[in-house]
């Protein structure tokens, strides 16, 4: 009998240890972290300013991305350089386990790194996490701090190089359509960060009005849609009689904005106008601003010919039946649609 139990026993426990082992193995399992938990050391992230409603590197303003742990005390800092002629700027993620990053907005003459947390010498920041980043490499700013969206930085100047397109969307064409990809803006071959969209309308066209239904006629507001889902529009009412932002010098400043009421909504609105040449309308992004203009016919996109050379003749006074030479100097680059 003593025997029997003893053997019982044994097996018991045998039972009891494999149970333990399996459960053993299944906690090993779940408090492992998975790799991509954190972001990836030496991986390059981006940063694009071009669509800052502001003067970003104003103020001796410089860029850094704080990485940290959450729940812990490590942190490293990584300072941001620019990419050559561009609005971007790109650093590398230290050595460490990080899964936060802030991007930082500094004075560059007084910031010490060495800090948790230099807060006289910060400007702004926008904390986000390995989780918000995705796949994606680039944080691009959408308004007047340093909030912003997750991109793809493929190469260029910014401002439309980080694949970013531009959408004409609102009552432009048809009813009212907030979510339109059909009228994009084509990025000039001439000048990266300029874009156009040819309405084959005439100033009059566009100053009408488009059915909506049972509703009634409306006039036709519209408003710039980027496809990180930012609405680019202007501040109350500047934006209402767009026939007067024609030619690259008179453009129509455009600002941010997380909604798109009437007042800050843009329309042409003059249905008289004469004139039987075609509008484009033009997006820059090129500025520390977002400007908007169009022009008609064959006028030129950017600076007119006659803006951009000096004319100057071999003697002065000239005298009529005399031979002069006139040396031509270029001021400005002319460009042509």
């Amino acid at each position: 009998m003593n025997t029997k139990i003893s053997h019982l026993g044994r097996s018991t426990v045998s039972v009891i240890l494999a149970v333990m082992m399996l459960l053993s193995t299944m906690l090993i399992g779940t408090i492992s972290v998975n790799a991509a938990d954190y972001f990836t050391v030496g991986d390059t992230l981006y940063l694009d300013i071009s669509d800052a409603n502001y003067d970003a590197t104003a103020d001796n303003a410089e860029f850094y991305i704080k990485f940290y742990e959450k729940g812990t005390d490590s942190f490293s800092w990584s300072k941001l350089s620019q990419i050559e002629n561009s609005k971007v700027y790109s650093g590398t993620v230290p050595n460490g386990e990080w899964n936060q990053a802030v991007f930082t907005r500094v004075n560059g003459k007084a910031f010490n790194s060495e800090q948790n947390w230099d807060s006289s010498n910060i400007y702004s920041s926008a904390d986000t996490t390995i989780a918000d980043k995705g796949d994606k490499n680039c944080w691009s700013l959408n308004n007047g701090d340093m909030k912003g969206t997750w991109t793809i930085y493929s190469g260029g100047s910014g401002g439309g190089s980080t694949s970013t397109d531009y959408y004409i969307a609102g009552r432009f064409k048809t009813k009212w359509n907030a979510d339109t990809t059909e009228y994009k803006f084509t990025e000039s071959s001439e000048q990266k960060g300029l874009y156009y969209y040819d309405t084959e309308e005439t100033v009059a066209s566009l100053s009408g009005q488009i059915p909506e239904g049972i509703y009634g006629n409306y006039d036709r507001y519209f408003y710039i849609r980027s496809s990180n889902g930012k609405y680019l529009t202007s501040d109350d009412k500047a934006g209402h009689s767009f026939q007067n932002n024609k030619n690259s010098q008179n453009y129509l400043t455009l600002v941010t904005n997380d909604d798109t009421p009437e007042k800050r909504l843009i329309k042409f609105s003059d249905p008289s106008d004469p004139s039987n040449d075609k509008v484009t309308i033009w997006l820059d992004t090129t500025n520390n601003d977002m400007r908007l203009y169009y022009t008609a016919g064959s006028e030129s996109s950017l600076t007119p010919v006659a803006q951009s050379v000096s004319l100057t003749a071999s003697s002065s006074p000239v005298q009529v039946g005399t031979e002069v030479t006139l040396t031509a100097s270029l001021n400005d680059r002319a460009t042509f649609k």
